[in-house]
């Protein structure tokens, strides 16, 4: 029994290995933690710390804080799978038909400006164009469009004129550049991949969450990032609603998948503009252009002082108007196309999809009075342009006078995303995906929302087509699903041949899969041809399976080819392996003969195990010479060794003018310091401020503190005004907060909230709770088959 839980802990601690190499690779973006290096690096160079260790200390918090943010991105690994990654992007072939066409040949409509309302009297397609200080900022961009190319992203919300101004600009600066505007991430992927991207193009990526969302998005990014590092004149440009943007940039929390790493390093790397709601500012030419357009003049009444004339423009209010008049079941059809646009349905709506689907957005009476052309009726409402502008749904087809789908506007869109974002998703949606739609992107993200909900019998059909269409991560997922599920043999099979088609997180899976049935000779059976063809992943755990049935001989031999290759991860494995063992004098001996022959990783693991046996200034010396080749957990390390004996009024000091300055990351640093030396109250008032701001860790960290000193509701009134807005951490987090005061039955409804809005992990701290309280045969079946859509646990399927 000792021997399993060894070897659990190794697997875990491997799997915290592989984290920290996917983590820490995109950590080279945060430059502050360059900095942090550098300053580090120096001051051991000159001796300086040994008097200076507050100073030290305000080092090891910035790092620390920034290092915790990014290492809880990966945290669990099993929960994502990957593909393989796209094809470089080709240099211009010579003799290659360049891809799009002249900027001046392009229609405004076909790249996604939106039709003004029509008024009597008015004349032109489109409104005179009035700019606005961001116009300015984009035309500036433009005009110094050189290598290197860059990506320059409009976020705003819906119909705030972020496609209008890109246009605008583009065709008053950019003349004589070709345009071309791919349909999907597939087509952006094959295009970057084919040398037809000549010097001077501006590639168009109106509505970029459709390119970088979904299985492709992340192939679609890094082909993106490839265009833009090969030193060409070229511009990328794109538009984001500031909800994408966050989604697409936010580094997740503890526990939370990371499926948008490539796309998050894109994002962070490309110039933001924000395009504001309204005409703050420019009243006199607003005024004067609305005596000469009678669209604007209207645009501007209806508006009145809110200024949101471009919305008024593109009848965006009165789609929402539109929706809410509409009898039940207009409202069910629309509705039903709101929820499938924000659970991951990007493609055109099938009529027969959302016939099926509606019909769980109406009661009983409803569906027994519908007449026999109920639906039918439902369309015509929902199809009618309002105001001549853009109707809620607009229909879409491949052939003339022919309808195969429907396009949800964008503004209403918006409008659900916030309305309906804890809403309850009927069992009707998910079956009318399984049974209508084809695109295997939509059905891997509507399959991971289901999952997402502990909606696990539902997922299954829907990942199970995707990834019987080559969709490398739902065939990941359903694997995981088909495990937790208890069809062991399935699972197994499947993440065989995950492994074996080269996806790097398979063979992990696999392994523990195996290990954890008690079938570790299979495991080790299966691993080692896998080793032997070249996967990392493969090598990694099949060292640690041999380590864990006594053949560590076998293990250390397997990867000390790896470690004297430089492989970081194989450095701290054997590493570990070796001081488990008790064999720390061999592990300092082996890791200083690769250390003096230029290993930095092996050097950083031998610093790790000097310090480890209390040979401080070894290891001092050690960090100090990786982190100056630059290797950041090396400075993070070598910053927590100088700072660990040192005072820490200093720090407090620093920390507060940088918080009074407005750094909301020296805040939280500030109160955690503050809470350490039990200044509680002073640390509350900081996380508040932080909090204020929409942090959600910060707001943790203050729930955590109130409770800690007795003020259990007020925490619980932090994390219950987010939870009741839709927040489904927060959801999560209070339940978390109510579970540890006892509070059971509060908490496993709130967990049970928190799964139906989406939170990944709800439903496995639901189960755990469960288990607490003595529920086992319920935590058991919630594990396994998930929830049903009135919030009740699943019977087997």
């Amino acid at each position: 029994m000792q021997g399993e839980h060894m070897a659990a802990a190794r697997r875990r601690r491997l799997r915290g290995c592989l984290v920290a190499a996917l983590v820490f690779t995109s950590a080279l973006l945060v430059t502050a933690l360059g900095f942090a290096t550098n300053l580090a690096t120096e001051l051991v160079k000159d001796q300086w710390w040994a008097g200076n260790r507050p100073m030290m200390l305000g080092v090891t918090l910035v790092l620390a804080f920034l290092v915790a943010v990014l290492a809880v991105a990966q945290h669990r690994l099993a929960e994502g799978g990957a593909q393989e990654p796209p094809a470089s992007p080709a240099l211009p072939e010579p003799d290659a038909e360049p891809a799009g066409r002249p900027v001046e040949e392009w229609d405004p409509f076909d790249l996604g400006v939106h039709r003004a309302i029509e008024v009597a009297g008015s004349t032109g397609e489109l409104p005179e164009y009035i700019p606005r200080p961001h116009d300015e900022e984009l035309r500036d961009l433009l005009d110094r469009a050189e290598p290197p190319a860059e990506m320059i992203v409009l976020v705003g919300g819906s119909s705030t004129g972020k496609t209008r101004t890109a246009f605008e600009a583009v065709r008053d600066r950019l003349a004589g550049w070709r345009l071309v505007f791919p349909r999907s991430a597939a087509e952006l992927v094959e295009l970057a991949a084919s040398g037809r991207i000549a010097e001077r193009t501006v590639v168009w990526l109106n509505e970029t969450q459709d390119y970088l969302d979904g299985a492709e998005g992340e192939r679609a990014a890094t082909a993106l990032a490839g265009l833009l590092d090969q030193g060409r004149r070229l511009v990328v440009i794109g538009t984001l609603w500031p909800e994408y943007w966050n989604r697409f940039t936010h580094q997740p929390q503890e526990g939370e998948p990371d499926p948008h790493r490539a796309t998050r390093t894109l994002l962070r790397a490309a110039c933001r503009i924000d395009v504001p709601e309204d005409f703050t500012g420019a009243d006199r030419q607003v005024r004067a252009r609305a005596e000469r357009d009678p669209r604007l003049a209207e645009a501007v009444k209806l508006a009145g002082p809110s200024q949101r004339i471009i919305q008024q423009l593109a009848a965006g209010p009165d789609l929402i108007n539109r929706y809410r008049d509409a009898d039940c079941y207009a409202r069910a059809v629309l509705t039903a196309a709101i929820d499938a646009r924000r659970l991951g349905h990007l493609s055109p709506l099938a009529p027969a999809f959302l016939r099926e689907a509606a019909r769980g957005y109406l009661t009983g009476t409803e569906l027994a009075e519908a007449g026999p052309d109920w639906f039918t009726q439902a369309l015509a409402y929902a199809t009618v342009k309002v105001r001549g502008a853009q109707a809620p749904l607009a229909p879409t087809g491949t052939r003339p006078g022919r309808t195969d789908g429907f396009l949800l506007a964008d503004y209403l869109d918006q409008h659900g995303r916030t309305a309906r974002r804890a809403a309850r998703i009927p069992d009707t949606l998910w079956n009318a995906a399984a049974h209508h739609v084809r695109n295997p992107d939509d059905l891997a993200r509507l399959g991971q929302a289901a999952w997402y909900r502990a909606r696990y019998r539902l997922a299954v059909p829907l990942l199970t087509q995707a990834a019987e269409a080559g969709n490398g991560d739902a065939a990941f997922r359903l694997a995981g699903l088909l495990a937790e599920a208890g069809r062991i043999d399935e699972a197994i099979e499947r993440f065989t041949r995950l492994a074996e088609a080269g996806n790097p997180h398979a063979a992990s899976r696999l392994a523990d899969l195996l290990a954890g049935v008690g079938r570790t000779e299979e495991a080790i059976e299966r691993l080692t041809p896998l080793a032997e063809a070249g996967s990392g992943d493969a090598a990694y755990f099949l060292a640690d399976l041999l380590a864990g049935v006594g053949r560590t001989e076998e293990a250390i031999e397997r990867l000390t080819p790896r470690v004297e290759a430089g492989d970081p991860i194989a450095a701290s494995c054997l590493a570990d392996l070796l001081a488990e063992a008790g064999r720390i004098d061999e592990a300092i001996e082996r890791f200083t003969r690769l250390a003096e022959a230029g290993n930095l990783h092996a050097a950083s693991c031998l610093a790790d195990l000097l310090a480890g046996v209390g040979r401080i200034e070894e290891a001092i010396e050690w960090f100090a010479r990786v982190a100056e080749a630059g290797n950041l957990i090396a400075a993070f390390r070598l910053a927590g060794l100088l700072a660990e004996a040192g005072p820490i009024d200093e720090a407090i000091e620093r920390f507060t003018r940088l918080a009074e300055a407005g750094n909301l990351h020296a805040a939280s640093c500030l109160a955690d310091l503050l809470a350490g030396v039990g200044r509680i109250e002073e640390a509350i008032e900081w996380f508040a401020r932080v909090a204020e701001a929409g942090n959600l860790i910060a707001a943790s960290c203050l729930a955590d503190l109130l409770a800690g000193v007795g003020r259990i509701e007020e925490a619980i009134e932090w994390f219950t005004r987010a939870a009741e807005a839709g927040d489904p951490r927060a959801a999560r987090s209070l339940a978390d907060l109510l579970a540890g005061v006892g509070r059971i039955e509060e908490a496993i409804e709130w967990f049970t909230r928190a799964a139906e809005a989406g939170s990944p992990l709800a439903a496995y701290r639901l189960a755990d709770l469960l288990t607490k309280a003595g529920r086992t045969e319920e935590a058991n079946r919630l594990r396994m088959f998930g929830l049903n859509a009135d919030g009740s646990i699943s019977d087997p399927w």
